[in-house]
């Protein structure tokens, strides 16, 4: 029987990991979804937009071919489907979105089934840009294959990341032979104008046949980072590991290796490497087969710093696992890194409901990663598998959900400050709000002072509610006037006269563009 003390401490622990949890602004789903396929197998935030791969979707005839899905969000925080992406020459089986990377207008988009001349299942990925100005139209610019022979089932565009003129594609079951597989590199104008051309095929260098090499693969500047969670550490165990290359390693635009990089502390068949990310001078590894003795599949995220900006001058500095400890959550098999934050997911955790943690640098103590936030869905159910897919930026952070129906992407504030306030709830963002604490979703605003007629008394504008006003409002008393209508119901009235009494002697406002007034 446990004492009153130890179940005290249990509680409190409890009470303070879970003083973090919170949901979501808003659940993403595809405007013509249906179950099973999938939505939120990946996920990739850029700016105001949002793309989620849905690899099972079936497309017309064709089972499985899957396709993405892109969302918009507004000045005032609503976030809407703006689009739908296929592949032009899809067919059964690609699973065309199974990796999504975003970086301004440009989307790339892994089909890891796609068949490629006699191989059935090589895979593929696919460049789209959408027009100028409009999100709405998304036009195929280049269909990525392999220029190597990798096989017949090589799953080629199993990972794909982009940043600036550089894309990198993973392929976890490429090559032949010794070769456990592969990655490439393109840049944006090798061999043309916008040809995305290959510059770079990498391998890993202890020819490991079942690394799984480029399960995973991240690209931030001049480095890039390649997944291998069943690279040996020791021969047969899995451990898992990761490894990085620079542009101008071995000479101008060579793409050499640096690093291959282990965990100090792993186990085997930790699957090290599954989830990946790298921004600056940090890499986030995950682990998400890592176990105790007593509790297999907890999952470990692993942080790396690069001090000096030396390239290969990476040092593992910590780690972390999840609040709560438990068997199969698999944490870290997805993750993003933005800024000094590392959010990963835990899409195992709660019978497959999922939830996600974030990380922040320098909490607790210099270069130690602390809690600072957990995330969860306000209607999440079993098998949800919430944080199956992460993508960060300071202002959203987007968590895929594929087991939620149809699949489900959910959206949360950033470490930035996130999707845009709306203190009142009147579905008007406070940056733009001429109201910021009182309902007013019609912006009224008779006078033009920036001010919307809800908050704004200051019937004469001399930037204070007085005794002045108060004359003026009793002279329009029991009429339409619209300037002393503050709630806009047409009759001027003591509803209107309650309003002006609760702010005299303030200032009109507060408000995001109110004009004339300290």
């Amino acid at each position: 029987m446990r004492s009153f003390a130890s179940a005290f401490v249990s509680v409190c622990l409890f009470l303070s990991l879970s003083a973090h949890a919170v949901d979501e602004l808003v659940m993403l789903s595809a405007d013509d979804g249906i179950a099973g396929d999938g939505l939120g197998d990946s996920v990739a935030v850029s700016g105001d937009l949002l793309i989620a791969g849905a690899s099972f979707a079936d497309i017309g005839a064709n089972e499985t071919e899957g396709a993405a899905y892109v969302f918009e969000v507004d000045p005032n925080g609503d976030w809407a489907q703006v689009a739908k992406i296929t592949a032009p020459d899809g067919v059964e089986f690609d699973q065309f979105g199974f990796a999504v990377a975003l970086e301004s207008d440009t989307a790339v988009i892994g089909a890891k089934g796609s068949p490629v001349g006699p191989n059935s299942s090589q895979g593929a990925a696919y460049v789209f840009r959408h027009a100028p100005g409009d999100t709405t139209s998304w036009s195929l610019v280049k269909k990525l294959t392999a220029t190597t022979q990798i096989g017949n089932i090589a799953e080629y565009g199993t990972a794909v990341d982009i940043s600036g003129d550089s894309i990198i594609v993973g392929s976890q079951k490429g090559g032949t032979g010794s070769t456990g597989g592969l990655a490439f590199i393109y840049d944006r104008d090798a061999g043309g104008a916008d040809n995305w051309g290959e510059v770079k095929l990498l391998v890993d260098d202890v020819f490991d046949n079942n690394a799984n090499f480029g399960v995973a693969v991240a690209i931030d500047g001049d480095t890039a980072v390649v997944g291998a969670s069943f690279l040996d550490q020791q021969q047969f165990n899995n451990e898992g590991g990761f490894y990085v290359y620079h542009r101008d390693e071995g000479g101008a635009d060579q793409w050499g290796q640096t690093n291959r990089i282990y965990a100090t502390a792993t186990r085997g068949s930790a699957r090290f490497g599954r989830g990946i990310d790298i921004e600056g001078n940090t890499i986030a590894v995950g682990s998400w087969n890592y176990g105790t003795d007593q509790l297999s599949g907890t999952g470990r995220v692993y942080l790396f710093d690069n001090a000096t900006g030396t390239p290969g001058d990476w040092t593992e500095v910590t780690s972390v696992d999840t609040p709560v400890l438990e068997s199969t959550a698999f944490f870290g098999q997805s993750l993003a890194l933005v800024g000094t934050t590392v959010v990963a997911g835990a899409a195992g955790r709660l019978n497959r409901q999922g939830e996600a943690h974030a990380f922040e640098k320098d909490t607790g103590g210099l270069f130690n990663w602390g809690l600072i936030e957990s995330y969860t869905a306000s209607d999440g159910e079993d098998t949800d598998s919430l944080g199956f897919s992460v993508a960060a930026t300071e202002d959203h952070i987007a968590l895929g959900a594929p087991g939620n129906g149809a699949g489900a992407v959910y959206v949360y504030a950033g470490p930035g400050g996130g999707s845009i306030t709306d203190s009142d709830d009147d579905s008007i963002g406070d940056d733009v709000d001429n109201c910021t604490f009182a309902p007013n979703p019609a912006q009224i605003d008779v006078d033009g002072d920036g001010f919307g007629n809800a908050c704004d008394a200051d019937l004469n504008n001399d930037c204070v509610v007085n005794f002045v006003d108060l004359g003026i409002l009793r002279s329009v008393f029991f009429t339409p006037d619209t300037l002393a209508d503050f709630n806009g119901d047409g009759v001027v009235n003591f509803v209107d006269l309650g309003a002006m009494r609760a702010a005299f002697f303030a200032a009109p406002g507060p408000s995001a563009v109110g004009l004339g007034c300290p």
